[in-house]
C-alpha cells in the first residue's frame, strides 16, 4: 500500500512542477489559437520558440521526475514506486513526439530528462547522510 501511495504522490508532484515549468515556458512565447489546432500551425510555433522555452519543457521533465521521484521514495521507502514516477516522466514525455514537430536533439532531451531527474533522485536517495557524532 505504501509503495502505491508513494507512486501516486510522486506522480502527482510530477505533474505539477512539469505542467508548471510547461506553462512558464508559454509565456515569453505564448501558443496562438491557430497553433492549437493545426500540425503545420503548431510547427511553425515550435521553429520560432526561443531556446529558453525549449530548455524550460526540458527542465520541466528534469525537475519533475527529480521531484515526484523523491517524494515517492520519502513516502514508500521502495526503489519500484521511485522507477514507477520516473517510468510515468518518461510516458508523460512522449506525446510532445506527436504534437510537434522538433528536432532530435530536443526530442532525445525530452525524453532522457525524466529518465536522468529519476536517476539523480535515487542517487540522492541512497547516498548516506553524514552527520556528525556528538562529543
Amino acid at each position: 500500500m505504501r509503495t502505491f501511495l508513494g507512486g501516486l504522490a510522486g506522480i502527482a508532484a510530477l505533474l505539477v512542477v512539469m505542467v508548471t515549468l510547461g506553462w512558464v515556458a508559454t509565456l515569453g512565447h505564448p501558443v496562438p489559437e491557430t497553433a492549437r489546432v493545426g500540425a503545420a500551425a503548431r510547427a511553425a510555433w515550435l521553429a520560432g520558440a526561443p531556446l529558453s522555452a525549449r530548455l524550460a519543457l526540458i527542465a520541466g521533465g528534469l525537475l519533475g521526475a527529480l521531484t515526484g521521484t523523491l517524494v515517492a521514495l520519502r513516502i514508500a521507502r521502495s526503489v519500484p514506486a521511485a522507477w514507477i514516477v520516473t517510468a510515468a516522466g518518461a510516458l508523460l514525455a512522449l506525446p510532445n513526439f506527436l504534437l510537434f514537430s522538433q528536432p532530435w536533439w530536443m526530442q532525445a532531451a525530452v525524453l532522457a530528462a525524466p529518465l536522468i531527474g529519476g536517476w539523480i533522485a535515487m542517487r540522492l536517495a541512497a547516498a548516506p547522510t553524514r552527520i556528525p557524532a556528538e562529543p
